[in-house]
């Protein structure tokens, strides 16, 4: 098997979110946008060795890295079959490399010293007014020639004091090193260095505003080593420069975002300065908040300062605090179960009493079996996992819940797994400890099946969990407290919106809505009815993305309240308070309390400018990990709700990734009421409400069909008109004009990049498009976006692998 290292390499970190246009093998750090970033940021690196046997990469921003391909069983299995280089072709390699990265990193430097020259002094830049820091004597800013903004510059120098590169900061606080092929090792920016004479005491910390806050409150001079990596090298600098110096390792408390390091999840900026002291055998502090304070998940000393002041700088400085300073993120309070929030006992009428409120889903923790009983408990969270209803099941000690990516689940402290054979070994415990590592595993499978794309919860018995259904035949339920499979029965699903009225079925007001919505087109009608069902029940696989078009008037908001009224609790609506420009509000408050959970999201009429990708998949749900990754994988990311957005227009497919674009659905409000119909429009939701019996009867059929068999959102099932609406938009979007249906993935196959090219030209040409904006390059990322293969080399030749021609094209 003939295995290119550059091609495995740039898959691996396409796994992981990071995408560089190309790989040197030269052991030198290279910038890149970072994870989400697409191409604005520097915070994505990777540094590949000249024998091509490994690298490391990671993002500054979000503080992961990866050593490839020692982090991956997979990345090792597909490197043990590539060919080695030689000693004398390694040497060969890295001595040209070497030549070529001194040749630019001169012109680099040249460019970074004029920049510096001609840049203006800013003792009060945008960004430090808005952290209150004014009035700095020593900075300089030149204009954004694009956005016309003030960049803000930060020196970074070596140990001879010599202007090496440049940080710079943009006013909404988008970071950006210039490039320097000489990297950015070592490199550090001092504060206040004359007070050093005074106090003989140095303190090493991540960010500039960060130094300048303990240089205000303190008077010590202050090291800038610009990221958490850079704290021990930067600080075996300095020891070694000032012997006789006190030296504090200032933490950035980053407990909001665990990442990996080696096997375990660790809070990376308290790990990287008490690793840093460690090595130096210096002292190191971390910054700590008031529960006041939290609300914004402040990290560092700059934050410290903001929110509680400069005393409580000073008292974190201390290192002997920093044993007392709390580094992981607050565990959210259990809510207290209400008195009626359910009943698993049959009424005496026969139907299920539960509360009309949020009781049913507060409620799936109440009456987990008796510790006699718990074999079931360890039988049903295996079904589940056969199922793939959930992953295997890691827990923490205390039981915390943990967000889940890529196959991976990541907690905040040290986990123990359940999984199939896991679970036969917990019986090596005793009685209560069994019982209790299996009621964690419960609880975690509770939260992921509430917001899993494909289980359910119902109403009359929220034990109950829809299972994936087998080819051909009906979906089948399981029950969490005997471990149980049986098929869905009518009385297992809202039972509790239909009430005691299973006569009162004439729906006039409704029939009617639904009629003027629909245009009277019957899909349709049958759309908008699979909708409501869907949110009833919350079993829908696709979790499309509904955009509901149409003129002022036309009946959308209506529909929506009519929704939220089916569903009650079981929906969210954000309000335009919760939004400003597409963004959210204290997203991740939202995302925890307001969204997380829910089968239904609607949102209100919205600019196309504020549809953006990173906005609709906080809105729909998804975890939060899933949520800041947006770009990781857009193929993995599976959102928590179906999201309903009221809107006159669809949004700029460019800014959307293709897992977003494939979900977006359109239906079309046709009719605008009239003005005695808006008269009377507003006592409709009056009538809706009186209807609900007969409504909640009329949609059980779809809500049959869609816990029986599954109900799909696919394009053909929609009617003509919004069909074509959807295919005209994608169509729009699509950079490459069609040139992609002439490709089919294949992992066999490869195509020389010169072919394609000439292809891809003479097809351009035909569709009547201009070449002229059009490079190999940017054609190589636009394939790649739609997962047609990698670039790289194979006999000397540029290849695309993994992509073939189509038979009927070729």
């Amino acid at each position: 098997m003939d295995i290119d290292p550059t091609v495995e390499l740039l898959r691996a970190m396409a796994e992981c979110g990071l995408h560089p246009e190309d790989i040197h093998w030269d052991g030198r750090f290279h910038r890149f946008p970072g994870i989400g970033q697409k191409d604005r940021g520097d915070n994505g690196w990777v540094k590949a060795f000249a024998d091509q046997r490994g690298a490391i990469f990671g993002d500054n921003r979000t503080k992961e890295k990866w050593k490839w391909p020692q982090d991956s069983p997979e990345w090792k299995e597909a490197m043990q079959h590539a060919e080695r280089l030689t000693r004398e072709e390694v040497e060969r390699r890295k001595e040209a490399a070497e030549k070529e990265r001194a040749k630019a990193a001169e012109k680099a430097t040249k460019i970074i010293h004029d920049t510096w020259e001609r840049a203006k002094l800013c003792p009060n830049h945008p960004y430090l007014k808005g952290k209150g820091i004014r009035d700095v004597k020593v900075l300089r800013s030149i204009i954004d020639p694009e956005t016309r903004e003030k960049i803000l510059l930060i020196p970074m120098r070596n140990h001879e004091r010599e202007l090496v590169c440049i940080q710079r900061i943009w006013p909404d606080g988008k970071r950006k090193y210039m490039w320097q092929p000489g990297g950015t090792r070592g490199l550090y920016d001092t504060i206040g260095a004359r007070q050093f004479r005074e106090t003989k005491t140095l303190v090493i910390c991540e960010g500039w505003a960060t130094g300048q806050s303990i240089h205000m409150a303190t008077g010590h001079a202050v090291i800038v080593a610009f990221f958490d990596g850079g704290l021990r090298v930067v600080g075996k600098i300095i020891q070694k420069k000032y012997p006789d110096a006190r030296i504090i390792i200032a933490a950035d408390n980053d407990r909001w975002k665990f990442v990996k390091r080696g096997n375990e999840m660790v809070n990376p900026g308290v790990y990287a300065a008490r690793e840093a002291a460690e090595k130096l055998g210096v002292e190191y502090c971390i910054p700590d908040f008031e529960e006041k304070s939290l609300e914004s998940k402040p990290t560092d000393f700059d934050d410290l300062r903001r929110l509680e002041g400069e005393e409580a700088v000073r008292k974190w400085l201390d290192p002997e605090m920093a044993a007392k300073a709390v580094t992981e993120a607050p565990r959210e309070p259990e809510a207290e179960p209400e008195v009626d929030s359910i009943d698993t006992d049959d009424s005496a009428d026969g139907t299920t009493a539960a509360s009309e409120d949020e009781g049913t889903r507060s409620a799936w923790f109440d009456g987990l079996p008796p510790e006699g009983e718990s074999g079931a408990l360890s039988k049903a969270i295996e079904v589940a996992i056969d199922h793939g209803v959930v992953n295997d099941l890691d827990i923490s000690q205390q039981g915390q819940i943990m967000f889940h990516r890529r196959g991976t689940w990541y907690p905040p402290e040290p986990k123990r797994t359940i999984s199939r054979v896991a679970i036969g070994e917990l019986y090596g415990h005793g009685g209560g400890a069994r019982l209790g590592v299996l009621r964690d595993a419960f609880e975690i499978l509770a939260s992921r099946i509430q917001q899993n794309a494909g289980p359910i919860e119902f109403d009359a018995n929220p034990y109950l969990v829809g299972l994936p259904a087998e080819p051909g035949k009906r979906r089948m339920l399981l029950d969490l407290r005997t471990g149980e499979k049986r098929k869905a029965r009518r009385s297992d699903y809202v039972t509790r919106s239909i009430g005691t009225h299973p006569d009162a079925i004439r729906t006039p007001t409704f029939n009617s809505a639904m009629t003027r919505w629909s245009g009277g087109n019957g899909k349709r009608v049958r759309i908008l009815r699979r909708i409501m069902a869907s949110c009833l029940v919350g079993l829908q696989p696709e979790r499309a993305l509904f955009f509901l078009l149409g003129p002022r008037g036309s009946g959308k908001s209506a529909f929506a309240r009519l929704v939220e009224m089916l569903a009650s609790s079981y929906v969210a609506s954000l309000q335009a308070s919760d939004i400003g420009a597409g963004k959210l509000q204290k997203a991740d408050e939202l995302i925890y309390g307001h969204i997380a959970g829910n089968r239904g999201v609607f949102v209100p009429e919205l600019p196309p400018s504020a549809l953006r990708g990173g906005f609709l998949k906080a809105v729909c749900g998804g975890d939060v990990v899933q949520v800041r990754r947006l770009y990781h994988n857009p193929w993995s990311f599976v959102p928590g709700a179906t999201l309903i957005l009221i809107t006159n227009a669809l949004p700029s497919v460019n800014v959307l990734d293709p897992a977003l674009v494939d979900r977006v659905r359109v239906i079309q409000f046709p009719e605008t009421f009239t003005k005695e119909e808006k008269i009377m429009k507003a006592d409709l939701l009056g009538r809706f409400r009186e209807e609900l019996p007969g409504i909640l009867h009329t949609l059980l059929p779809d809500v049959a069909e869609l816990i029986g068999e599954g109900m799909s959102f696919d394009l053909d099932s929609f009617a003509t008109e919004d069909h074509k609406a959807v295919e005209s938009w994608a169509l729009s979007a699509d950079k490459l004009m069609g040139f992609g249906s002439l490709l089919e993935v294949d992992s066999t196959g490869s195509i020389p990049v010169d072919e394609l090219w000439d292809r891809f030209q003479e097809y351009w040409q035909e569709v009547g498009g201009d070449t002229e904006d059009w490079k190999k390059n940017t054609l190589s990322r636009e394939l790649t976006k739609r997962g047609f293969g990698l670039p790289g080399k194979r006999g000397g030749q540029r290849l695309r692998l993994g992509v073939r021609w189509k038979t009927d094209s070729s």
